[in-house]
């Protein structure tokens, strides 16, 4: 019996879980070449950003990045890479829980970003938009974006959030913060257990997708 329950519950998430290769190659599509990890990391750590992407042939334009967000941009394949991050602050607690009141568009940190993004389309413009974050750098990115922009979210927080037409989904099994936005996400397998509250936030960690190859 116990089998047989195992058995069904792997056919259950197999619903809902799309593959690594079909996650794979919709990153890729008109991607920018860069490592997913290695640009989100650099939204919470300023001293990465010089040197990311430099073999790409992308550049890190610090007039317009800030503590909260990065860009990169690539003047030879006319792309432009925002990053935005998630919780790191006590400010950053205080948004999320105006999120958890439906109200993010009215904090300080939704509108520096969307201010941001729009200076720098403005700066690049005609260059392909990739906007991208972690947790609440996700819930930012969807909602900043333009229908012509491709967004990347990496665990969610999906508190009356959207989802953008082109955005790519990413989730970790056991991760409760972005539990919302499972369906039609690309769920990982991070070893999460939902029985253990320490487990929650294992699985929400951005190391999770550190070295596992997912090039945006």
């Amino acid at each position: 019996m116990s089998n047989l329950f195992k058995k069904g519950v792997t056919a259950l998430k197999s619903i809902f879980r799309k593959g690594d290769d079909t996650l794979q190659s919709a990153l890729k599509k008109n991607g920018t070449g860069l490592d997913l990890h290695d640009v989100i990391k650099s939204s919470y750590k300023e001293d990465l950003r010089d040197d990311l992407g430099k073999d790409a042939g992308y550049i890190y334009d610090k007039d317009l990045s800030s503590s909260t967000e990065a860009f990169y941009y690539n003047p030879e394949k006319n792309k432009l890479v925002m990053s935005v991050r998630g919780t790191a602050s006590l400010d950053d607690v205080k948004t999320d829980f105006e999120m958890l009141r439906g109200r993010l568009k009215d904090t300080d940190r939704y509108k520096r970003a969307d201010t941001s993004l729009k200076k720098a389309k403005e700066k690049y413009s005609g260059y392909d938009t990739t906007i991208t974050g972690h947790s609440l750098g996700s819930a930012i990115s969807s909602r900043i974006a333009s229908g012509n922009d491709k967004v990347i979210s990496y665990n969610k927080a999906e508190v009356g959030g959207k989802k953008n037409k082109k955005e790519i989904s990413i989730r970790d099994s056991g991760d409760i913060i972005s539990g919302l936005g499972m369906f039609g996400s690309h769920t990982l397998t991070s070893g999460g257990r939902l029985s253990n509250p320490f487990d929650w936030f294992k699985s929400h960690n951005l190391k999770n997708i550190k070295n596992k190859g997912f090039i945006m």
